[in-house]
């Protein structure tokens, strides 16, 4: 698929996400937390970050992969939502008293994510300062625009 395409998709699939999550907000009864949409959200986001990888992983770049600045965004992003998926799911469905002894697995995969945000952070500053003005990164990753 071709980068327009892919946009195209992005945005085809992404106005059924947002029309589902405006009717549960409307219609669904308050809970705990919002689980089903954090639900369906994360499988989509999951899906993009898979798609992701599969652009850069065939993509032939002299730079390696771990020097991309946007390869550490996607691993956080992955790590967080992989990690508290299945907590997020089940808290509707669990005793408080089973929830406060875990809730601390939600901090840890926070605080993954944002070391990770941060290493992306370290990379994107010294590929700056190095001399270009561009940051290293992959050029053939999917292009989201509609202009």
């Amino acid at each position: 698929m071709n980068s327009r395409t892919v946009a195209r998709v992005v945005a085809i699939i992404s106005i059924p996400l947002l029309v589902f999550q405006i009717l549960y907000l409307v219609y669904a009864q308050p809970k705990l937390l919002d689980s089903v949409p954090i639900g369906v959200y994360t499988l989509f986001m999951l899906g993009y970050i898979f798609y992701y990888f599969y652009r850069v992983l065939m993509s032939q770049v002299s730079v390696p992969l771990y020097k991309q600045y946007t390869f550490w965004i996607a691993i956080g992003i992955l790590t967080y939502l992989s990690g508290t998926f299945f907590f997020y799911i089940l808290i509707n469905h669990m005793p408080k008293s089973q929830i406060r002894p875990y809730w601390f697995i939600t901090y840890i995969f926070d605080i993954i994510k944002n070391l990770l945000f941060v290493v992306a952070v370290v990379i994107f500053t010294r590929s700056m300062q190095n001399g270009s003005n561009k940051p290293v990164t992959n050029h053939k990753t999917p292009f989201l625009d509609f202009n």
